[in-house]
Protein backbone atom coordinates (compact mmCIF):
# COMPACT_ATOMS: atom_id res chain seq x y z
CA UNK A 1 0.00 0.00 0.00
CA UNK A 2 2.77 2.43 0.95
CA UNK A 3 4.70 1.63 -2.22
CA UNK A 4 1.58 2.33 -4.30
CA UNK A 5 1.13 5.72 -2.62
CA UNK A 6 4.78 6.55 -3.30
CA UNK A 7 4.37 5.53 -6.94
CA UNK A 8 1.26 7.69 -7.37
CA UNK A 9 3.01 10.59 -5.64
CA UNK A 10 6.00 10.26 -7.96
CA UNK A 11 3.72 10.19 -11.00
CA UNK A 12 1.88 13.28 -9.72
CA UNK A 13 5.11 15.19 -9.20
CA UNK A 14 6.38 14.20 -12.64
CA UNK A 15 3.11 15.16 -14.30
CA UNK A 16 3.01 18.53 -12.50
CA UNK A 17 6.65 19.48 -13.09
CA UNK A 18 6.77 18.41 -16.73
CA UNK A 19 3.14 19.07 -17.62
CA UNK A 20 2.94 22.64 -16.32
CA UNK A 21 5.15 24.00 -19.14
CA UNK A 22 2.69 22.56 -21.65
CA UNK A 23 -0.23 24.12 -19.76
CA UNK A 24 1.51 27.51 -19.75
CA UNK A 25 2.07 27.37 -23.51
CA UNK A 26 -1.60 26.49 -24.03
CA UNK A 27 -2.65 29.46 -21.86
CA UNK A 28 -0.32 31.97 -23.54
CA UNK A 29 -0.81 30.94 -27.17
CA UNK A 30 -4.36 29.53 -27.27
CA UNK A 31 -6.53 30.39 -24.27
CA UNK A 32 -5.49 34.05 -23.91
CA UNK A 33 -5.85 35.12 -27.57
CA UNK A 34 -8.86 32.96 -28.46
CA UNK A 35 -10.90 33.01 -25.23
CA UNK A 36 -9.32 35.97 -23.47
CA UNK A 37 -11.81 38.60 -22.35
CA UNK A 38 -14.77 36.27 -22.89
CA UNK A 39 -13.94 34.67 -19.53
CA UNK A 40 -14.03 36.77 -16.34
CA UNK A 41 -10.95 35.16 -14.80
CA UNK A 42 -8.79 35.28 -17.92
CA UNK A 43 -9.82 38.89 -18.59
CA UNK A 44 -8.57 39.87 -15.14
CA UNK A 45 -5.31 37.92 -15.43
CA UNK A 46 -4.50 39.58 -18.76
CA UNK A 47 -3.99 42.89 -16.93
CA UNK A 48 -1.52 41.48 -14.40
CA UNK A 49 2.26 41.76 -14.88
CA UNK A 50 3.18 39.06 -17.37
CA UNK A 51 6.12 38.05 -15.17
CA UNK A 52 3.49 36.31 -13.02
CA UNK A 53 3.38 33.54 -15.64
CA UNK A 54 7.14 33.08 -15.51
CA UNK A 55 7.22 33.16 -11.70
CA UNK A 56 4.45 30.55 -11.52
CA UNK A 57 6.70 28.13 -13.43
CA UNK A 58 9.72 28.53 -11.15
CA UNK A 59 8.55 26.10 -8.39
CA UNK A 60 7.82 23.46 -11.02
CA UNK A 61 11.21 24.06 -12.63
CA UNK A 62 12.81 23.54 -9.21
CA UNK A 63 10.95 20.26 -8.72
CA UNK A 64 12.03 19.09 -12.17
CA UNK A 65 15.65 20.00 -11.39
CA UNK A 66 15.61 18.03 -8.14
CA UNK A 67 13.73 14.91 -9.26
CA UNK A 68 14.01 14.81 -13.07
CA UNK A 69 17.20 16.66 -13.87
CA UNK A 70 17.59 15.15 -17.33
CA UNK A 71 14.25 16.75 -18.30
CA UNK A 72 14.75 20.08 -16.51
CA UNK A 73 16.49 21.58 -19.55
CA UNK A 74 13.06 21.77 -21.19
CA UNK A 75 12.35 24.83 -19.03
CA UNK A 76 14.99 26.89 -20.83
CA UNK A 77 13.23 26.89 -24.23
CA UNK A 78 9.95 27.26 -22.33
CA UNK A 79 11.07 30.56 -20.82
CA UNK A 80 12.33 31.76 -24.21
CA UNK A 81 9.01 30.89 -25.87
CA UNK A 82 7.14 32.56 -22.98
CA UNK A 83 9.11 35.76 -23.51
CA UNK A 84 8.16 35.75 -27.20
CA UNK A 85 4.53 34.97 -26.36
CA UNK A 86 4.51 37.89 -23.92
CA UNK A 87 5.54 40.25 -26.74
CA UNK A 88 9.32 40.52 -26.32
CA UNK A 89 11.11 41.57 -29.51
CA UNK A 90 14.73 41.90 -30.59
CA UNK A 91 15.77 45.30 -32.03
CA UNK A 92 14.92 45.33 -35.72
CA UNK A 93 15.28 47.97 -38.41
CA UNK A 94 13.59 48.35 -41.78
CA UNK A 95 15.23 49.76 -44.86
CA UNK A 96 12.89 51.34 -47.37
CA UNK A 97 13.55 52.80 -50.77
CA UNK A 98 10.44 54.96 -50.69
CA UNK A 99 10.61 58.70 -51.22
CA UNK A 100 11.11 60.59 -47.94
CA UNK A 101 8.11 62.76 -48.81
CA UNK A 102 5.90 59.72 -48.20
CA UNK A 103 7.13 59.28 -44.62
CA UNK A 104 5.39 60.46 -41.47
CA UNK A 105 6.37 60.30 -37.80
CA UNK A 106 3.42 59.96 -35.43
CA UNK A 107 3.60 60.42 -31.66
CA UNK A 108 0.83 59.42 -29.24
CA UNK A 109 0.47 60.35 -25.59
CA UNK A 110 -2.31 59.96 -23.03
CA UNK A 111 -1.59 62.91 -20.78
CA UNK A 112 -4.06 61.92 -18.04
CA UNK A 113 -2.30 61.50 -14.66
CA UNK A 114 0.84 62.90 -16.26
CA UNK A 115 2.34 64.05 -12.90
CA UNK A 116 3.71 67.26 -14.48
CA UNK A 117 5.60 65.20 -17.04
CA UNK A 118 6.83 67.28 -19.97
CA UNK A 119 6.54 65.82 -23.46
CA UNK A 120 9.06 68.36 -24.78
CA UNK A 121 12.30 66.31 -24.43
CA UNK A 122 10.82 63.24 -26.12
CA UNK A 123 9.20 65.43 -28.76
CA UNK A 124 12.50 67.17 -29.49
CA UNK A 125 14.29 63.82 -29.81
CA UNK A 126 11.73 62.21 -32.10
CA UNK A 127 10.63 65.32 -34.06
CA UNK A 128 7.19 63.93 -34.94
CA UNK A 129 5.16 65.31 -37.83
CA UNK A 130 1.96 64.70 -35.89
CA UNK A 131 1.26 64.50 -32.15
CA UNK A 132 -1.91 62.76 -30.94
CA UNK A 133 -3.06 63.57 -27.42
CA UNK A 134 -5.71 61.81 -25.34
CA UNK A 135 -7.34 63.09 -22.13
CA UNK A 136 -6.46 66.62 -23.20
CA UNK A 137 -9.90 68.21 -23.07
CA UNK A 138 -9.88 72.01 -23.03
CA UNK A 139 -6.15 72.37 -23.66
CA UNK A 140 -6.16 73.23 -27.37
CA UNK A 141 -5.67 76.96 -26.73
CA UNK A 142 -2.71 76.19 -24.45
CA UNK A 143 -0.92 74.33 -27.22
CA UNK A 144 -1.70 77.07 -29.73
CA UNK A 145 -0.06 79.64 -27.44
CA UNK A 146 2.88 77.51 -26.32
CA UNK A 147 6.22 78.44 -27.94
CA UNK A 148 7.32 74.83 -27.41
CA UNK A 149 4.86 73.69 -30.08
CA UNK A 150 5.20 76.53 -32.57
CA UNK A 151 6.38 74.08 -35.26
CA UNK A 152 2.83 72.69 -35.37
CA UNK A 153 0.70 75.27 -37.23
CA UNK A 154 -2.26 72.91 -37.69
CA UNK A 155 -4.15 72.10 -34.48
CA UNK A 156 -7.62 70.63 -33.99
CA UNK A 157 -9.59 68.98 -31.20
CA UNK A 158 -12.73 66.94 -30.59
CA UNK A 159 -13.76 66.12 -27.02
CA UNK A 160 -10.73 64.80 -25.13
CA UNK A 161 -8.66 64.45 -28.32
CA UNK A 162 -6.14 66.95 -29.71
CA UNK A 163 -3.98 66.69 -32.82
CA UNK A 164 -0.91 68.88 -33.44
CA UNK A 165 0.33 68.62 -37.01
CA UNK A 166 3.03 69.96 -39.32
CA UNK A 167 0.99 68.54 -42.22
CA UNK A 168 -2.17 70.23 -43.50
CA UNK A 169 -5.33 68.96 -41.81
CA UNK A 170 -7.93 68.43 -44.52
CA UNK A 171 -10.80 67.04 -42.48
CA UNK A 172 -11.69 66.15 -38.88
CA UNK A 173 -14.52 63.95 -37.58
CA UNK A 174 -15.42 61.78 -34.61
CA UNK A 175 -15.82 58.01 -34.35
CA UNK A 176 -18.42 57.07 -31.79
CA UNK A 177 -19.63 53.68 -30.59
CA UNK A 178 -23.33 52.88 -31.11
CA UNK A 179 -23.55 52.15 -27.37
CA UNK A 180 -21.79 52.88 -24.10
CA UNK A 181 -19.79 50.28 -22.20
CA UNK A 182 -19.97 50.80 -18.43
CA UNK A 183 -19.51 48.55 -15.44
CA UNK A 184 -21.95 49.11 -12.59
CA UNK A 185 -23.43 52.53 -11.91
CA UNK A 186 -20.41 54.56 -12.94
CA UNK A 187 -21.16 58.23 -13.51
CA UNK A 188 -20.76 59.88 -16.87
CA UNK A 189 -17.17 61.05 -17.13
CA UNK A 190 -16.39 64.71 -17.62
CA UNK A 191 -13.31 63.57 -19.56
CA UNK A 192 -15.28 61.89 -22.34
CA UNK A 193 -18.12 64.39 -22.33
CA UNK A 194 -20.53 61.68 -23.49
CA UNK A 195 -24.21 62.21 -22.94
CA UNK A 196 -26.38 59.36 -21.68
CA UNK A 197 -28.10 58.94 -25.06
CA UNK A 198 -24.81 58.75 -26.97
CA UNK A 199 -22.27 56.01 -27.38
CA UNK A 200 -18.66 56.27 -26.24
CA UNK A 201 -16.45 58.67 -28.19
CA UNK A 202 -13.70 56.26 -29.27
CA UNK A 203 -11.57 58.21 -31.71
CA UNK A 204 -10.92 61.37 -33.65
CA UNK A 205 -10.42 60.85 -37.38
CA UNK A 206 -7.98 63.27 -39.03
CA UNK A 207 -7.42 63.37 -42.77
CA UNK A 208 -3.93 64.64 -43.58
CA UNK A 209 -1.97 65.39 -46.74
CA UNK A 210 1.65 64.39 -47.28
CA UNK A 211 4.13 66.70 -48.98
CA UNK A 212 3.59 65.22 -52.45
CA UNK A 213 -0.21 65.34 -52.19
CA UNK A 214 -1.14 61.84 -50.99
CA UNK A 215 -3.83 61.77 -48.34
CA UNK A 216 -4.17 59.36 -45.44
CA UNK A 217 -6.46 58.88 -42.46
CA UNK A 218 -5.04 59.12 -38.95
CA UNK A 219 -7.14 57.92 -36.01
CA UNK A 220 -6.49 59.27 -32.50
CA UNK A 221 -7.91 56.51 -30.27
CA UNK A 222 -8.88 56.15 -26.62
CA UNK A 223 -11.06 53.23 -25.57
CA UNK A 224 -12.84 53.41 -22.19
CA UNK A 225 -10.82 52.21 -19.22
CA UNK A 226 -11.79 48.86 -17.61
CA UNK A 227 -10.52 50.19 -14.26
CA UNK A 228 -13.88 49.78 -12.47
CA UNK A 229 -14.34 46.10 -13.29
CA UNK A 230 -10.69 45.32 -12.54
CA UNK A 231 -10.91 47.03 -9.14
CA UNK A 232 -14.10 45.11 -8.39
CA UNK A 233 -12.39 41.86 -9.41
CA UNK A 234 -9.61 42.41 -6.86
CA UNK A 235 -12.11 41.53 -4.12
CA UNK A 236 -12.17 37.94 -5.35
CA UNK A 237 -14.75 38.30 -8.09
CA UNK A 238 -12.15 37.54 -10.78
CA UNK A 239 -12.32 33.88 -9.71
CA UNK A 240 -15.92 33.70 -10.91
CA UNK A 241 -14.67 32.60 -14.32
CA UNK A 242 -13.43 29.39 -12.70
CA UNK A 243 -15.68 28.97 -9.64
CA UNK A 244 -19.32 29.42 -10.53
CA UNK A 245 -22.11 27.56 -8.74
CA UNK A 246 -25.59 28.52 -10.05
CA UNK A 247 -27.62 30.61 -7.63
CA UNK A 248 -24.61 31.88 -5.68
CA UNK A 249 -23.19 35.44 -5.47
CA UNK A 250 -20.19 34.25 -7.49
CA UNK A 251 -22.49 33.22 -10.34
CA UNK A 252 -24.10 36.66 -10.29
CA UNK A 253 -20.66 38.27 -10.42
CA UNK A 254 -19.65 36.15 -13.39
CA UNK A 255 -22.81 37.16 -15.23
CA UNK A 256 -22.14 40.87 -14.63
CA UNK A 257 -18.45 40.62 -15.50
CA UNK A 258 -18.88 38.66 -18.69
CA UNK A 259 -21.79 40.88 -19.79
CA UNK A 260 -19.42 43.85 -19.57
CA UNK A 261 -16.68 42.09 -21.56
CA UNK A 262 -19.14 40.93 -24.23
CA UNK A 263 -20.24 44.54 -24.75
CA UNK A 264 -16.62 45.64 -24.94
CA UNK A 265 -15.82 43.02 -27.56
CA UNK A 266 -18.85 44.10 -29.62
CA UNK A 267 -17.71 47.72 -29.31
CA UNK A 268 -14.28 46.80 -30.67
CA UNK A 269 -15.81 44.83 -33.55
CA UNK A 270 -18.04 47.80 -34.44
CA UNK A 271 -15.00 50.09 -34.39
CA UNK A 272 -13.01 47.77 -36.65
CA UNK A 273 -15.94 47.52 -39.08
CA UNK A 274 -16.23 51.32 -39.28
CA UNK A 275 -12.53 51.76 -39.99
CA UNK A 276 -12.46 48.93 -42.53
CA UNK A 277 -14.79 51.02 -44.72
CA UNK A 278 -12.26 53.88 -44.84
CA UNK A 279 -10.58 53.64 -48.25
CA UNK A 280 -7.59 55.84 -47.41
CA UNK A 281 -4.29 54.46 -46.06
CA UNK A 282 -4.76 54.36 -42.29
CA UNK A 283 -2.70 54.84 -39.15
CA UNK A 284 -4.52 54.05 -35.89
CA UNK A 285 -2.75 55.17 -32.71
CA UNK A 286 -3.51 55.95 -29.11
CA UNK A 287 -4.54 54.40 -25.80
CA UNK A 288 -6.50 51.23 -26.56
CA UNK A 289 -6.74 50.11 -22.91
CA UNK A 290 -6.17 46.49 -23.94
CA UNK A 291 -3.32 44.13 -23.03
CA UNK A 292 -1.29 42.77 -25.92
CA UNK A 293 -2.02 39.08 -25.41
CA UNK A 294 -5.81 38.81 -25.30
CA UNK A 295 -8.74 38.27 -27.63
CA UNK A 296 -9.40 41.99 -28.17
CA UNK A 297 -5.79 42.60 -29.18
CA UNK A 298 -6.00 39.69 -31.63
CA UNK A 299 -9.01 41.32 -33.33
CA UNK A 300 -6.96 44.46 -33.96
CA UNK A 301 -3.79 42.61 -34.96
CA UNK A 302 -5.70 40.56 -37.53
CA UNK A 303 -6.99 43.77 -39.12
CA UNK A 304 -3.85 45.94 -39.07
CA UNK A 305 -0.12 45.63 -38.51
CA UNK A 306 1.22 46.39 -35.04
CA UNK A 307 4.28 48.65 -35.15
CA UNK A 308 5.81 46.96 -32.10
CA UNK A 309 5.52 43.53 -33.71
CA UNK A 310 7.20 44.92 -36.82
CA UNK A 311 10.11 46.95 -35.47
CA UNK A 312 9.76 47.26 -31.70
CA UNK A 313 12.33 46.13 -29.16
CA UNK A 314 11.90 44.57 -25.75
CA UNK A 315 8.34 44.33 -24.43
CA UNK A 316 7.31 47.86 -25.42
CA UNK A 317 5.34 48.31 -22.18
CA UNK A 318 3.66 51.72 -21.82
CA UNK A 319 1.69 51.45 -18.54
CA UNK A 320 1.91 52.17 -15.67
CA UNK A 321 4.81 54.57 -15.75
CA UNK A 322 4.93 54.61 -11.94
CA UNK A 323 4.43 51.46 -9.89
CA UNK A 324 5.66 49.63 -6.80
CA UNK A 325 4.56 46.23 -8.07
CA UNK A 326 7.38 43.77 -7.26
CA UNK A 327 6.42 41.50 -10.17
CA UNK A 328 7.27 44.30 -12.61
CA UNK A 329 10.42 45.41 -10.73
CA UNK A 330 8.92 48.87 -10.33
CA UNK A 331 8.51 49.40 -14.07
CA UNK A 332 5.68 49.31 -16.60
CA UNK A 333 4.08 45.91 -17.21
CA UNK A 334 1.35 46.47 -19.83
CA UNK A 335 1.28 47.56 -23.45
CA UNK A 336 -1.90 49.67 -23.63
CA UNK A 337 -0.71 52.26 -26.18
CA UNK A 338 -0.25 51.19 -29.80
CA UNK A 339 0.40 52.29 -33.35
CA UNK A 340 -1.45 50.17 -35.91
CA UNK A 341 -1.43 50.78 -39.65
CA UNK A 342 -2.71 49.47 -42.97
CA UNK A 343 -0.48 47.02 -44.83
CA UNK A 344 0.39 49.76 -47.36
CA UNK A 345 2.70 51.38 -44.78
CA UNK A 346 6.26 50.29 -44.06
CA UNK A 347 6.91 50.66 -40.34
CA UNK A 348 10.48 51.93 -40.00
CA UNK A 349 10.83 52.73 -36.29
CA UNK A 350 8.97 52.53 -32.99
CA UNK A 351 10.17 54.24 -29.81
CA UNK A 352 8.71 54.09 -26.30
CA UNK A 353 9.78 56.87 -23.94
CA UNK A 354 11.22 55.32 -20.76
CA UNK A 355 12.49 58.22 -18.65
CA UNK A 356 9.38 60.10 -17.53
CA UNK A 357 7.01 59.41 -14.64
CA UNK A 358 3.69 59.82 -16.46
CA UNK A 359 1.15 57.03 -16.02
CA UNK A 360 1.20 56.40 -19.77
CA UNK A 361 4.52 56.42 -21.62
CA UNK A 362 4.39 58.29 -24.93
CA UNK A 363 5.23 56.35 -28.08
CA UNK A 364 6.49 57.45 -31.47
CA UNK A 365 6.47 55.60 -34.81
CA UNK A 366 7.98 56.41 -38.20
CA UNK A 367 6.05 55.01 -41.17
CA UNK A 368 6.56 55.31 -44.91
CA UNK A 369 3.74 54.97 -47.43
CA UNK A 370 4.57 52.69 -50.31
CA UNK A 371 4.60 54.58 -53.60
CA UNK A 372 2.10 52.22 -55.25
CA UNK A 373 -0.55 52.95 -52.57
Amino acid sequence: MLSRIKRYAALTIRFASLGYPVLLLVIIFIINPFIGERNATIAFLLYLPQSVWVCSALPFAGIAWVFYRRWAWLYLPLFIVLLLGMGWRLPYSVQTGSDGSLGVCVMSFNRGQHSSYSLQPFKNDERPDVILLQEARGRESNYRRSPGYKEYPHIASIGEFIVLSKLPIMEVSEVRSPHRVLFGARKVSRRTGVQAVQGDLLAMRIELELAEGSRFALYNVHFPTPRDILNDGKKGGFLSGLICIPGTPMAEKRSRYESYWRKRIVQVEDFINVLSKDQLPKIIAGDFNMPSNGLIYRLFAESWQDAHKKVGKGFGYTFPGRTRNPFSLGSAWLRLDYVFSSACWDVVRLTVERKGNSQHRPISAKLVLRESS
